[in-house]
Protein backbone atom coordinates (compact mmCIF):
# COMPACT_ATOMS: atom_id res chain seq x y z
CA UNK A 1 0.00 0.00 0.00
CA UNK A 2 1.09 3.59 -0.54
CA UNK A 3 0.36 6.08 2.20
CA UNK A 4 0.16 9.77 1.27
CA UNK A 5 1.04 12.45 3.76
CA UNK A 6 -0.95 15.59 3.62
CA UNK A 7 1.18 18.39 2.13
CA UNK A 8 0.78 22.11 2.69
CA UNK A 9 0.83 24.81 -0.02
CA UNK A 10 4.33 26.02 0.88
CA UNK A 11 5.72 22.52 0.56
CA UNK A 12 4.02 22.07 -2.81
CA UNK A 13 5.48 25.35 -4.08
CA UNK A 14 8.96 24.31 -2.97
CA UNK A 15 8.66 20.91 -4.62
CA UNK A 16 7.41 22.54 -7.80
CA UNK A 17 10.30 25.00 -7.89
CA UNK A 18 12.84 22.21 -7.43
CA UNK A 19 11.25 20.17 -10.21
CA UNK A 20 11.20 23.18 -12.52
CA UNK A 21 14.88 23.90 -11.86
CA UNK A 22 15.76 20.23 -12.45
CA UNK A 23 13.90 20.15 -15.77
CA UNK A 24 15.56 23.45 -16.76
CA UNK A 25 19.01 21.96 -16.08
CA UNK A 26 18.19 18.85 -18.11
CA UNK A 27 17.09 21.00 -21.04
CA UNK A 28 20.16 23.19 -20.82
CA UNK A 29 22.46 20.16 -20.81
CA UNK A 30 20.60 18.52 -23.68
CA UNK A 31 20.81 21.70 -25.80
CA UNK A 32 24.39 22.65 -24.94
CA UNK A 33 26.25 24.02 -27.94
CA UNK A 34 29.99 23.52 -28.30
CA UNK A 35 32.59 25.13 -30.57
CA UNK A 36 36.00 23.66 -31.32
CA UNK A 37 38.86 25.10 -33.39
CA UNK A 38 41.43 23.23 -35.46
CA UNK A 39 44.20 25.16 -33.66
CA UNK A 40 44.44 26.34 -30.03
CA UNK A 41 47.78 28.08 -30.54
CA UNK A 42 49.34 29.48 -33.69
CA UNK A 43 52.56 31.27 -34.63
CA UNK A 44 52.63 33.49 -37.74
CA UNK A 45 55.11 35.78 -39.36
CA UNK A 46 54.00 39.32 -40.14
CA UNK A 47 52.08 39.19 -43.39
CA UNK A 48 51.43 35.45 -43.12
CA UNK A 49 47.88 34.09 -43.00
CA UNK A 50 46.30 30.90 -41.73
CA UNK A 51 42.68 29.69 -42.07
CA UNK A 52 41.16 28.73 -38.73
CA UNK A 53 38.21 26.33 -38.93
CA UNK A 54 35.44 26.28 -36.33
CA UNK A 55 33.22 23.23 -35.81
CA UNK A 56 29.90 24.08 -34.12
CA UNK A 57 27.86 21.21 -32.71
CA UNK A 58 24.52 22.63 -33.89
CA UNK A 59 25.76 24.29 -37.08
CA UNK A 60 25.23 27.84 -35.79
CA UNK A 61 26.73 30.83 -37.57
CA UNK A 62 30.17 31.75 -36.22
CA UNK A 63 31.42 35.29 -35.60
CA UNK A 64 35.16 35.96 -35.53
CA UNK A 65 37.04 38.61 -33.57
CA UNK A 66 40.59 39.52 -32.55
CA UNK A 67 41.60 40.92 -29.18
CA UNK A 68 43.99 43.29 -30.99
CA UNK A 69 43.51 43.99 -34.70
CA UNK A 70 46.84 45.84 -34.73
CA UNK A 71 48.58 42.52 -34.08
CA UNK A 72 46.24 39.95 -35.65
CA UNK A 73 43.39 40.55 -38.07
CA UNK A 74 40.70 37.97 -38.77
CA UNK A 75 38.27 37.77 -41.69
CA UNK A 76 34.62 36.76 -41.59
CA UNK A 77 35.54 33.21 -42.64
CA UNK A 78 38.26 32.74 -39.99
CA UNK A 79 41.42 33.54 -41.95
CA UNK A 80 43.86 35.14 -39.50
CA UNK A 81 46.75 37.36 -40.62
CA UNK A 82 49.78 38.52 -38.67
CA UNK A 83 49.92 42.33 -38.73
CA UNK A 84 52.71 43.21 -36.29
CA UNK A 85 54.80 41.35 -33.69
CA UNK A 86 53.00 40.52 -30.47
CA UNK A 87 50.31 38.28 -28.99
CA UNK A 88 46.57 38.34 -29.51
CA UNK A 89 43.61 36.01 -29.05
CA UNK A 90 41.24 35.15 -31.88
CA UNK A 91 37.75 34.16 -30.78
CA UNK A 92 35.11 32.17 -32.65
CA UNK A 93 31.69 32.60 -31.07
CA UNK A 94 28.01 32.00 -31.51
CA UNK A 95 25.16 33.12 -29.24
CA UNK A 96 25.89 30.63 -26.43
CA UNK A 97 29.46 29.34 -26.89
CA UNK A 98 32.96 30.37 -27.89
CA UNK A 99 36.43 28.99 -28.57
CA UNK A 100 39.77 30.77 -28.68
CA UNK A 101 43.15 30.50 -30.36
CA UNK A 102 46.24 32.24 -28.99
CA UNK A 103 48.20 33.76 -31.88
CA UNK A 104 51.85 34.82 -31.64
CA UNK A 105 53.14 37.04 -34.44
CA UNK A 106 56.86 37.27 -35.15
CA UNK A 107 58.67 39.59 -37.52
CA UNK A 108 58.66 38.30 -41.10
CA UNK A 109 60.02 39.53 -44.41
CA UNK A 110 56.98 41.60 -45.23
CA UNK A 111 55.60 39.22 -47.86
CA UNK A 112 52.03 38.09 -47.52
CA UNK A 113 51.90 34.37 -48.28
CA UNK A 114 48.14 34.42 -48.39
CA UNK A 115 47.53 37.11 -50.95
CA UNK A 116 48.81 35.28 -54.00
CA UNK A 117 49.14 37.06 -57.34
CA UNK A 118 45.70 38.17 -58.40
CA UNK A 119 46.87 39.01 -61.90
CA UNK A 120 45.82 35.61 -63.16
CA UNK A 121 47.66 32.70 -64.70
CA UNK A 122 50.86 33.01 -66.64
CA UNK A 123 49.82 32.88 -70.27
CA UNK A 124 52.80 30.75 -71.13
CA UNK A 125 51.14 27.71 -69.60
CA UNK A 126 54.51 26.24 -68.68
CA UNK A 127 56.27 23.81 -70.97
CA UNK A 128 53.32 21.54 -71.48
CA UNK A 129 52.01 22.15 -67.97
CA UNK A 130 52.23 18.43 -67.52
CA UNK A 131 50.48 16.38 -65.02
CA UNK A 132 51.81 14.62 -62.05
CA UNK A 133 53.71 11.52 -61.30
CA UNK A 134 50.39 9.84 -61.68
CA UNK A 135 50.01 6.21 -62.30
CA UNK A 136 48.40 5.58 -58.94
CA UNK A 137 45.72 3.97 -61.07
CA UNK A 138 48.26 2.03 -63.02
CA UNK A 139 48.44 4.66 -65.68
CA UNK A 140 50.62 7.66 -65.07
CA UNK A 141 50.62 10.97 -66.82
CA UNK A 142 53.01 13.52 -68.13
CA UNK A 143 53.33 16.07 -70.88
CA UNK A 144 55.24 14.01 -73.38
CA UNK A 145 53.60 10.65 -73.77
CA UNK A 146 55.24 7.28 -73.83
CA UNK A 147 55.17 4.30 -71.53
CA UNK A 148 51.45 4.28 -71.09
CA UNK A 149 51.36 7.68 -69.57
CA UNK A 150 51.92 11.01 -71.19
CA UNK A 151 49.59 13.81 -72.09
CA UNK A 152 48.52 14.93 -75.50
CA UNK A 153 50.87 17.31 -77.28
CA UNK A 154 48.18 19.97 -77.49
CA UNK A 155 49.67 21.44 -74.34
CA UNK A 156 48.07 23.39 -71.58
CA UNK A 157 45.73 26.28 -72.18
CA UNK A 158 46.11 29.19 -69.80
CA UNK A 159 44.96 31.84 -72.21
CA UNK A 160 41.23 31.34 -71.97
CA UNK A 161 38.90 30.14 -74.66
CA UNK A 162 36.96 26.91 -74.69
CA UNK A 163 35.63 27.72 -71.26
CA UNK A 164 39.05 27.59 -69.65
CA UNK A 165 39.75 31.25 -69.00
CA UNK A 166 42.68 32.55 -67.04
CA UNK A 167 41.68 36.22 -67.14
CA UNK A 168 39.78 35.86 -63.90
CA UNK A 169 38.68 38.70 -61.62
CA UNK A 170 40.82 37.43 -58.75
CA UNK A 171 37.76 36.41 -56.78
CA UNK A 172 38.48 35.29 -53.23
CA UNK A 173 37.39 31.95 -51.88
CA UNK A 174 34.38 32.12 -49.56
CA UNK A 175 34.58 29.17 -47.16
CA UNK A 176 31.16 30.07 -45.72
CA UNK A 177 29.73 28.28 -48.78
CA UNK A 178 31.14 24.97 -47.50
CA UNK A 179 31.01 22.57 -44.56
CA UNK A 180 34.15 20.74 -43.46
CA UNK A 181 33.73 17.08 -44.39
CA UNK A 182 37.11 15.33 -44.03
CA UNK A 183 40.50 16.50 -42.82
CA UNK A 184 43.92 15.50 -41.62
CA UNK A 185 45.70 18.15 -39.54
CA UNK A 186 48.79 15.92 -39.05
CA UNK A 187 48.83 16.56 -35.31
CA UNK A 188 50.07 13.10 -34.29
CA UNK A 189 53.48 11.46 -34.34
CA UNK A 190 52.91 9.12 -37.30
CA UNK A 191 50.85 8.87 -40.47
CA UNK A 192 47.18 8.09 -39.80
CA UNK A 193 46.71 4.78 -41.63
CA UNK A 194 42.93 5.01 -41.29
CA UNK A 195 43.17 7.93 -43.74
CA UNK A 196 46.26 7.27 -45.86
CA UNK A 197 48.08 4.37 -47.45
CA UNK A 198 51.58 4.12 -48.91
CA UNK A 199 52.70 3.40 -52.45
CA UNK A 200 56.19 1.98 -52.54
CA UNK A 201 58.79 0.91 -55.07
CA UNK A 202 58.91 2.00 -58.70
CA UNK A 203 55.40 1.11 -59.88
CA UNK A 204 51.89 0.76 -58.54
CA UNK A 205 50.74 -2.67 -57.36
CA UNK A 206 46.98 -2.68 -56.79
CA UNK A 207 45.89 -6.16 -55.70
CA UNK A 208 48.32 -7.64 -58.21
CA UNK A 209 47.55 -5.21 -61.05
CA UNK A 210 50.83 -3.50 -61.91
CA UNK A 211 51.11 0.04 -63.18
CA UNK A 212 53.74 1.21 -65.65
CA UNK A 213 57.41 1.16 -64.67
CA UNK A 214 58.84 4.33 -63.12
CA UNK A 215 55.25 5.49 -62.51
CA UNK A 216 54.82 6.08 -66.25
CA UNK A 217 57.05 9.15 -66.22
CA UNK A 218 60.65 7.88 -66.06
CA UNK A 219 60.90 9.09 -62.47
CA UNK A 220 64.19 8.47 -60.71
CA UNK A 221 63.08 7.77 -57.14
CA UNK A 222 62.24 4.63 -55.19
CA UNK A 223 59.23 5.27 -52.95
CA UNK A 224 59.61 4.04 -49.39
CA UNK A 225 57.59 4.38 -46.18
CA UNK A 226 60.50 5.68 -44.12
CA UNK A 227 60.59 8.86 -46.22
CA UNK A 228 57.41 9.96 -44.41
CA UNK A 229 57.30 11.62 -41.01
CA UNK A 230 54.63 13.43 -39.04
CA UNK A 231 56.16 15.94 -36.66
CA UNK A 232 55.54 19.44 -35.29
CA UNK A 233 52.02 19.42 -36.68
CA UNK A 234 52.99 18.67 -40.27
CA UNK A 235 53.44 15.84 -42.73
CA UNK A 236 57.03 15.70 -44.00
CA UNK A 237 57.99 13.85 -47.19
CA UNK A 238 61.74 13.82 -47.83
CA UNK A 239 63.51 13.06 -51.10
CA UNK A 240 67.02 11.85 -50.41
CA UNK A 241 70.06 10.83 -52.41
CA UNK A 242 70.17 7.20 -51.31
CA UNK A 243 70.61 3.95 -53.22
CA UNK A 244 67.59 1.64 -53.02
CA UNK A 245 65.97 -0.77 -55.45
CA UNK A 246 68.38 0.14 -58.22
CA UNK A 247 67.61 3.86 -57.89
CA UNK A 248 69.80 6.71 -56.65
CA UNK A 249 67.02 8.53 -54.80
CA UNK A 250 64.27 7.72 -52.32
CA UNK A 251 61.08 9.60 -51.54
CA UNK A 252 57.42 8.90 -50.65
CA UNK A 253 53.92 8.88 -52.03
CA UNK A 254 50.72 8.54 -49.98
CA UNK A 255 47.09 8.26 -51.03
CA UNK A 256 43.51 7.82 -49.72
CA UNK A 257 42.54 5.14 -52.26
CA UNK A 258 40.04 2.66 -50.73
CA UNK A 259 39.97 4.75 -47.52
CA UNK A 260 38.40 8.07 -48.50
CA UNK A 261 36.92 9.01 -51.87
CA UNK A 262 35.07 12.13 -52.92
CA UNK A 263 32.82 13.41 -55.69
CA UNK A 264 32.64 17.23 -55.75
CA UNK A 265 33.71 19.65 -53.03
CA UNK A 266 36.54 22.01 -52.20
CA UNK A 267 39.92 20.36 -51.62
CA UNK A 268 42.75 22.32 -50.00
CA UNK A 269 46.23 21.71 -48.61
CA UNK A 270 48.64 24.12 -46.94
CA UNK A 271 52.11 23.25 -48.15
CA UNK A 272 55.68 24.36 -48.66
CA UNK A 273 57.76 22.48 -51.20
CA UNK A 274 61.42 22.43 -52.26
CA UNK A 275 62.44 24.90 -54.97
CA UNK A 276 65.34 22.90 -56.37
CA UNK A 277 66.04 21.41 -59.81
CA UNK A 278 64.70 17.87 -60.16
CA UNK A 279 62.02 18.20 -57.45
CA UNK A 280 58.42 17.43 -58.45
CA UNK A 281 55.97 17.94 -55.56
CA UNK A 282 52.27 17.35 -56.14
CA UNK A 283 48.82 17.41 -54.53
CA UNK A 284 46.33 15.70 -56.85
CA UNK A 285 43.45 13.24 -57.39
CA UNK A 286 42.79 10.04 -59.33
CA UNK A 287 39.58 8.02 -59.83
CA UNK A 288 38.76 5.29 -57.33
CA UNK A 289 38.93 1.90 -59.10
CA UNK A 290 35.60 0.16 -59.61
CA UNK A 291 36.89 -3.06 -58.03
CA UNK A 292 40.11 -4.77 -56.95
CA UNK A 293 40.55 -6.74 -60.16
CA UNK A 294 41.80 -3.69 -62.07
CA UNK A 295 42.73 -0.05 -61.68
CA UNK A 296 40.01 1.23 -64.03
CA UNK A 297 36.67 2.82 -63.24
CA UNK A 298 33.42 3.02 -65.24
CA UNK A 299 35.17 5.04 -67.97
CA UNK A 300 38.08 2.65 -68.38
CA UNK A 301 41.73 3.50 -67.81
CA UNK A 302 43.82 6.65 -67.78
CA UNK A 303 43.06 9.27 -68.97
CA UNK A 304 39.54 8.44 -70.14
CA UNK A 305 38.77 8.14 -66.42
CA UNK A 306 40.30 11.53 -65.57
CA UNK A 307 42.95 13.10 -63.34
CA UNK A 308 42.79 16.32 -61.28
CA UNK A 309 46.10 18.03 -60.53
CA UNK A 310 45.42 20.54 -57.77
CA UNK A 311 49.04 21.63 -57.51
CA UNK A 312 52.33 20.47 -58.94
CA UNK A 313 55.58 22.30 -59.41
CA UNK A 314 58.87 22.10 -61.28
CA UNK A 315 61.39 22.75 -58.53
CA UNK A 316 63.73 24.83 -60.69
CA UNK A 317 60.86 27.32 -61.34
CA UNK A 318 60.89 28.56 -57.79
CA UNK A 319 57.60 30.47 -57.66
CA UNK A 320 55.50 28.76 -60.35
CA UNK A 321 52.82 26.09 -59.84
CA UNK A 322 50.69 24.25 -62.38
CA UNK A 323 46.98 23.35 -62.37
CA UNK A 324 45.78 20.67 -64.78
CA UNK A 325 42.95 18.34 -65.81
CA UNK A 326 43.60 15.14 -67.79
CA UNK A 327 40.77 13.53 -69.76
CA UNK A 328 39.72 12.39 -73.25
CA UNK A 329 40.60 8.88 -74.37
CA UNK A 330 42.82 6.15 -73.03
CA UNK A 331 46.51 6.75 -73.62
CA UNK A 332 47.77 7.71 -76.21
CA UNK A 333 44.47 9.39 -77.14
CA UNK A 334 44.41 11.50 -74.00
CA UNK A 335 44.50 15.27 -73.72
CA UNK A 336 44.63 17.91 -71.02
CA UNK A 337 44.03 21.55 -70.16
CA UNK A 338 45.80 23.55 -67.52
CA UNK A 339 47.55 26.71 -66.50
CA UNK A 340 50.66 27.96 -64.75
CA UNK A 341 50.52 30.51 -61.95
CA UNK A 342 53.36 32.73 -60.79
CA UNK A 343 53.32 33.51 -57.06
CA UNK A 344 54.83 36.46 -55.23
CA UNK A 345 57.03 34.18 -53.13
CA UNK A 346 58.67 30.81 -53.70
CA UNK A 347 57.06 27.45 -53.11
CA UNK A 348 59.37 27.11 -50.11
CA UNK A 349 57.06 29.51 -48.27
CA UNK A 350 53.70 28.34 -46.89
CA UNK A 351 50.90 28.54 -49.45
CA UNK A 352 47.42 27.07 -49.70
CA UNK A 353 46.45 25.21 -52.87
CA UNK A 354 42.88 24.19 -53.60
CA UNK A 355 40.31 23.25 -56.21
CA UNK A 356 36.56 23.79 -56.11
CA UNK A 357 35.16 20.81 -58.00
CA UNK A 358 31.53 21.16 -59.07
CA UNK A 359 29.49 19.12 -61.58
CA UNK A 360 30.07 21.63 -64.37
CA UNK A 361 33.23 23.52 -63.36
CA UNK A 362 36.67 23.29 -61.77
CA UNK A 363 38.16 26.40 -60.12
CA UNK A 364 41.72 26.44 -58.77
CA UNK A 365 42.82 28.67 -55.89
CA UNK A 366 46.22 29.70 -54.58
CA UNK A 367 46.20 31.39 -51.18
CA UNK A 368 42.44 31.85 -51.47
CA UNK A 369 42.56 33.62 -54.85
CA UNK A 370 41.09 32.02 -57.96
CA UNK A 371 43.83 31.52 -60.54
CA UNK A 372 42.28 29.24 -63.16
CA UNK A 373 38.96 27.73 -64.18
CA UNK A 374 37.62 25.10 -66.57
CA UNK A 375 34.04 24.18 -67.40
CA UNK A 376 32.47 20.88 -68.38
CA UNK A 377 32.08 21.90 -72.01
CA UNK A 378 35.87 21.57 -72.24
CA UNK A 379 36.45 18.16 -70.67
CA UNK A 380 35.09 14.84 -71.94
CA UNK A 381 35.59 11.09 -71.89
CA UNK A 382 35.61 9.11 -75.11
CA UNK A 383 34.00 6.30 -73.10
CA UNK A 384 30.88 8.40 -72.49
CA UNK A 385 30.39 10.79 -75.42
CA UNK A 386 26.82 11.66 -74.37
CA UNK A 387 27.76 12.54 -70.79
CA UNK A 388 28.94 16.17 -70.59
CA UNK A 389 30.20 15.71 -67.02
CA UNK A 390 32.29 12.60 -67.61
CA UNK A 391 34.83 11.67 -66.42
CA UNK A 392 34.60 14.06 -63.47
CA UNK A 393 31.36 12.77 -61.99
CA UNK A 394 32.76 9.74 -60.17
CA UNK A 395 34.59 9.22 -56.83
CA UNK A 396 38.24 10.31 -56.75
CA UNK A 397 40.91 9.87 -54.09
CA UNK A 398 43.73 12.16 -52.92
CA UNK A 399 47.48 11.80 -53.37
CA UNK A 400 50.55 13.62 -52.04
CA UNK A 401 54.05 12.87 -53.29
CA UNK A 402 57.49 14.25 -54.02
CA UNK A 403 58.93 12.78 -57.20
CA UNK A 404 62.49 13.18 -58.47
CA UNK A 405 63.27 13.91 -62.12
CA UNK A 406 61.05 12.51 -64.88
CA UNK A 407 59.43 13.82 -68.01
CA UNK A 408 57.39 16.56 -66.37
CA UNK A 409 60.33 18.97 -66.41
CA UNK A 410 62.21 17.47 -69.33
CA UNK A 411 64.24 14.99 -67.27
CA UNK A 412 65.92 17.69 -65.16
CA UNK A 413 67.82 15.97 -62.35
CA UNK A 414 68.99 17.22 -58.96
CA UNK A 415 72.41 18.85 -58.87
CA UNK A 416 75.52 16.84 -58.05
CA UNK A 417 75.58 18.42 -54.58
CA UNK A 418 72.01 17.41 -53.76
CA UNK A 419 71.60 15.38 -50.57
CA UNK A 420 67.96 15.79 -49.49
CA UNK A 421 64.92 18.08 -49.65
CA UNK A 422 61.51 17.96 -47.98
CA UNK A 423 57.96 19.02 -48.69
CA UNK A 424 55.77 19.95 -45.72
CA UNK A 425 51.99 19.67 -45.50
CA UNK A 426 50.31 21.47 -42.62
CA UNK A 427 46.86 20.06 -43.37
CA UNK A 428 44.61 18.56 -46.02
CA UNK A 429 40.92 19.50 -45.83
CA UNK A 430 37.89 18.50 -47.85
CA UNK A 431 34.75 20.63 -47.76
CA UNK A 432 31.30 19.82 -49.09
CA UNK A 433 29.13 22.45 -50.78
CA UNK A 434 26.26 23.59 -48.62
CA UNK A 435 22.84 22.60 -49.89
Amino acid sequence: MIFLKKTGKKELCLVGAVLFFFVFLLGACASRVEISLNKKELTLETGESYPLVAAVSDGSQVAWSSSDENIVSVSSDGRVTGVSPGNAVVTASCSVALATCKVTVILGDGNDDSSGDSSGSDSSGGDGSGSDSSGGDGSGSDSSGGDGSGSDSSGSDSSGGDGSGSDLPGSDLDLSQFDLYWADEFEGSSLDLTKWGYQTGTQDNYYGTLGPASWGNDEKQYYTEDAVKVENGALVITAEKRDMGGRQYTSARILTRDLATFTYGYFEARMKTPALPGMWPAFWMLPQPTDHSSTNNVYGGWAANGEIDIMEAKGRLQNVVDTTLHFGGGWPNNTYRGGSYTMQTTTEEWHTYGVDWRPDSMSWYVDGVKVYELTSDVWYSESAPDNDRAPFDQPFYLLLNLAVGGRYDGHVSPSASFTSASMYVDYVRVYKHKA
